[in-house]
């Protein structure tokens, strides 16, 4: 299928309508593959009020046992989740909470003396930064097997997410794929076209800057944290940043393709259309973006974070229009990968590790649980999940059941079995990032050039991935 065939995807968010989801299937070259715009295309006020949210009045049994567990997100997951924990409490009075919820930079704050300790939480929430962690996951290939997992409705590509050198590090708690959050209405008024399939890093620094000047606002109000944009910029051109086998070699023979990536965001940042590193500090929730209040036309997302956003912003305004698309610079493939927004694993060193996998197969499957979650981290991996909030009334759960059908997915080597796939997420790749992150910062603020911020960031990554241990 030819990229010019996808055609223009956007999706309008209103609180009172509501339509279909379409698109065509393209197989990728490795895991899964993302063909469409990330489609919403009603997100209305779906909210838990039918079910108990830190019930003061809850009944606990004072000889339960106590389950630790921490995730970090925004006001709406926090509700959500919790809203799931008094659920599995009350069909398990055996089994108790204690639940602790912070904002991400807060999270791993905590998770790193936790994990100096020894002492983290039975269940915790990871990304794609897991390495990180490795020595205090347990792998869950045993709790799998022994059915405390229940994984019959997951495909193997989406269990493949979360495995890394055969062990099943975690349990997806939704899939997802980064793109551009944007508001339609400004694009029209600054005369850019709207995003679209094909649209380069070009289009999207042209759009951003036209935006900026005519409405004296930001052209994209957030970029995600670290260097997730950089890494993500990097793969899309087809020349990743980390090799894709080799745990000690980088995937680019030089620092020249990162150059432009910092041009621009140097450009951006000297002409006010992106929020300058000290701006950022006052945007620490996706409900605080930018462009939930309109003073930005638009924002590089997850595509489940556009839930909260979207509701943020219809809460100020319910006529407001927003749409959602694709990463610019589709040179590769032309598709964004689908990756795992997070994941719950449990702690190495827990002494409850068969109830804590009795909750996350529970998160995952359960049908209550799951109309409860509307897919907040992302689109559910269980096809009993993705069903149960299709027949729901909320118009976005529906989407997404239309979106997860529109999506086809292959590996490489379709018969291999994911728990015995020889690939291993990078060890250095956390650090990497959180250098990248601060060498960004540093060209936003006119301390260093493109040039000079490129080859740090070269060098480092080179030396930092040379000392993983094979």
């Amino acid at each position: 299928m030819k990229n010019s065939e996808k055609g223009t995807q956007t999706a309008n968010i209103h609180q009172e309508s509501a339509a279909s989801a379409n698109g065509k299937k393209i197989v990728k070259r490795k895991l899964i593959a993302f063909v469409l715009f990330i489609c919403i295309f009603a997100i209305v006020a779906c909210g838990v009020d039918d079910y108990p949210i830190d019930d003061p009045a809850h009944d606990y049994n004072p000889y339960a046992t106590v389950i630790t567990i921490a995730w970090w997100g925004s006001d709406l997951r926090h509700e959500r989740t919790n809203a799931v924990l008094r659920l599995f409490e009350e069909e398990n009075p055996h089994i108790r909470f204690e639940a602790e919820y912070f904002d991400f930079d807060g999270y791993f704050t905590n998770l790193r003396a936790r994990v100096l300790a020894g002492d983290v939480w039975d269940i915790f929430q990871l990304g794609g930064n897991y390495p990180e962690f490795i020595s205090s996951i347990l792998p869950l290939n045993d709790l799998i097997a022994s059915e405390s997992i229940d994984i019959r409705g997951i495909d193997d590509e989406f269990l493949n997410l979360t495995t890394s050198g055969g062990n099943v590090v975690g349990l997806s708690l939704g899939v997802n794929a980064w793109g551009i959050a944007y508001d339609p209405v400004m694009f029209r008024q600054a005369g850019v076209p709207m995003p679209h399939p094909l649209w380069t890093w070009e289009d999207f620094t042209h759009a951003a800057l036209a935006i900026s000047s005519y409405h004296n606002v930001w052209g994209v109000g957030s970029f995600p944290d670290g260097g997730i944009a950089l890494t993500q910029y990097l793969t899309r051109a087809g020349i990743p940043l980390f090799h894709e086998e080799d745990v000690q070699r980088l995937g680019l023979e030089s620092y020249e393709p990162i150059i432009s990536f910092l041009e621009m965001m140097e450009t951006l940042s000297q002409h006010g259309a992106i929020p300058s590193p000290l701006d950022a500090l006052f945007i620490p929730t996706i409900e605080e973006n930018p462009l939930v209040s309109g003073r930005a036309g638009m924002a590089y997302i997850a595509s489940n974070q556009l839930i909260s956003l979207a509701n943020a912003a219809l809460a100020l305004n319910p006529y407001r229009e927003l749409a959602m698309g694709l990463l610019p610079g589709a040179e590769f493939d032309g598709s964004g990968a689908l990756v795992s927004s997070q994941m719950f694993s449990i702690f190495s060193g827990t002494e409850h590790s068969e109830y804590a996998a009795q909750f996350i197969s529970f998160f995952v499957n359960d049908c209550e649980a799951n109309r409860i979650l509307l897919g907040e981290r992302g689109v559910p991996i269980s096809t009993t999940a993705r069903d149960a909030i299709a027949e729901g009334d909320c118009p976005f759960a529906a989407a997404v059941s239309r979106f997860v059908s529109d999506i086809s997915y292959a590996r490489e080597t379709a018969e291999v079995d994911p728990l015995d796939t020889p690939s291993v997420a990078n060890p250095a790749r956390g650090r990497v990032e959180n250098f990248i992150g601060q060498t960004v910062e540093l060209v936003k603020l006119g301390r260093m050039s493109p040039e000079e911020g490129a080859r740090a960031i070269f060098d480092f990554a080179t030396e930092a991935v040379a000392a993983n241990v094979p």
